[in-house]
């Protein structure tokens, strides 16, 4: 008789990727202008707690909040009395926001600088409450992002799909910074294709 193992099948649900990234063409921007609102922004260290709304449990196995020292942040909360993190006093970035909006139709857009230090890694997560999220790299010689079951990709600009699993190897070389435009109420397809009939409509 057939050995019961020999029969069995495995199913896994690989993923592709146009399932989870979508590299495109972008360069109407001020990268230097960017960079210098970049750098002028206060960091903190990305952190988050298990109790969070909406935060990715795969976080919180061993530990009930963390705090990544090698990964920052620099948000736009409009809370600083002196309005170190007013959108509206950084320019560019303002403007990169509106136009992706307008081309997304979205109404909950939040954008944010990283700054990952060299040499390190982000382990594997999905992104707390978005559904997608436009990347726009700013230092050179960028490392790639890696999905889970879909593998590794490297780009300058692009839309990914951070509600799949996903992580960033380490990288020689410098610090990754980048702008970061989170879309909290658009899921990554319907984003994709708005993006791609604008670029037709511009053809």
């Amino acid at each position: 008789m057939q050995n019961i193992r020999e029969k069995q099948m495995w199913f896994i649900d690989f993923l592709y990727e146009e399932d989870v990234i979508y590299s495109f063409e972008y360069d109407d921007y001020n990268k230097d202008t960017l960079i210098k609102e970049a750098e002028s922004r206060i960091y903190h260290a990305y952190g988050a707690n298990k109790n969070d709304e909406g935060a990715d449990k795969g976080w919180f196995r061993k530990v009930n909040s963390f705090s990544l020292e090698n990964w920052k942040q620099a948000k736009f909360l409009h809370e600083d009395n002196n309005g170190e993190d007013w959108l509206e006093n950084y320019p560019e970035t303002n403007r990169i926001t509106q136009h992706f909006k307008n081309i997304i139709g979205c109404n909950d857009i939040r954008p944010r600088f990283y700054i990952l230090d060299a040499n390190t890694s982000v382990p594997e997560h999905t992104d707390q409450n978005t559904q997608c999220g436009i990347n726009i790299i700013l230092s050179d010689d960028p490392g790639p992002v890696r999905f889970k079951m879909a593998g590794e990709f490297f780009y300058k600009t692009a839309l990914l799909n951070v509600s799949e699993t996903h992580d960033v190897p380490a990288w020689p070389g410098q610090d990754r910074l980048l702008l970061k435009i989170s879309i909290m109420d658009v899921d990554f397809r319907t984003a994709k294709e708005k993006l791609k009939n604008d670029y037709r409509n511009r053809c």
